[in-house]
């Protein structure tokens, strides 16, 4: 009887470890995941905020409208930036195969995140994370063209 009670007092001691360690890592992950977000946009897939963006605040772009193209998880993302006064004045996802509901989400929120920031110093749209790099991606081709 006491052996019994011995391997189930182990099993349960052990499967309580295990609990915290997974509480653990889960608040350990996001962390972690935050970094790799950070190293991954100095990869090339999104880039961090001291890399080549700038705002519109740093470096002033000729007035126009100018289009650039990213790739998405489904094709091209094709963009459009109007630049008015020598800074943003309009964003536009013009083109896009990114799925409904998910990347068509990113199409939506993103180019009124970066017209206000002024550039593509902006966080991704949870779960569209590759969408979003596209359409940063076109922003800053869009705005090559304007410099």
């Amino acid at each position: 009887m006491m052996k019994r009670n011995g391997w189930k007092a182990a099993a349960l001691s052990l499967s309580l470890i295990a609990l915290l360690w997974m509480g653990t890592g889960c608040g350990a992950s996001s962390t972690a995941q935050k970094e790799a977000a950070g190293q991954k946009e100095g990869s090339g897939q999104t880039e961090d905020a001291g890399s080549k963006k700038g705002t519109a605040d740093t470096v002033s772009y000729k007035d126009g409208t100018y289009e650039g193209v990213g790739q998405g998880i489904h094709g091209e993302v094709k963009v459009s930036v109007t630049v008015a006064g020598g800074k943003l004045s309009e964003v536009k996802v013009i083109e896009h195969q990114e799925t409904e509901g998910v990347g068509s989400v990113a199409a939506e929120i993103l180019p009124g995140k970066i017209l206000e920031a002024q550039g593509t110093e902006v966080e991704t749209v949870s779960g569209a994370t590759v969408t979003s790099a596209a359409i940063m991606d076109g922003v800053e081709k869009a705005l090559e063209q304007a410099k």
